[in-house]
């Protein structure tokens, strides 16, 4: 179970939201007979219209989170700029740190993204990459790395 609720200022270009994720506790059976439970996670946003074409966000995982499977923890602290120059077209960039991560394992994560399509349907393509490498097979990779791609469905003001 997933939501979220988000208030608008009525001319000030300010969106506040908080949102929570996987709020009953979902759990999974693992191959090994186990259980894997997702944690419930709460984060926080402040969004700011600065122009019609340029919106500025920041972003605060209120809760910490640890995965089972590594024993990591995750709680991030991300910002980014999305420009939407036309109606059909729409750009990211921003990037967000593991403030859980004592040793910095990934550093800090570049994200970009774009959505294309109309208002109330769009495809959307994303990517992260960590700015901290390993070696893998003889080879410098980044540690990190996620691709998103997903068709939107957007429907009322927004």
């Amino acid at each position: 179970v997933d939501a979220g609720l988000i208030l608008q200022g009525s001319d000030s270009g300010f969106k506040i939201g908080i949102s929570g994720k996987n709020l009953n506790t979902p759990s999974f059976d693992t191959y090994k007979g186990d259980k894997y439970e997702l944690e419930p996670k709460i984060t926080a946003g402040l969004a700011y219209s600065a122009t019609d074409l340029l919106d500025l966000t920041i972003d605060y995982d209120i809760t910490e989170i640890t995965d089972e499977l590594t024993d990591s923890k995750y709680q991030y602290v991300g910002g980014g700029l999305n420009f939407h120059p036309v109606t059909w077209l729409s750009l990211r960039v921003g990037a967000k740190q593991n403030l859980a991560d004592e040793d910095d394992y990934n550093g800090m994560i570049y994200t970009a993204g774009a959505s294309f399509g109309l208002k109330w349907l769009q495809l959307d393509a994303s990517v992260q990459v960590s700015e901290n490498s390993g070696e893998y097979d003889g080879d410098e990779i980044p540690r990190y790395v996620k691709a998103n791609i997903a068709l939107v469905s957007k429907w009322g003001d927004n």
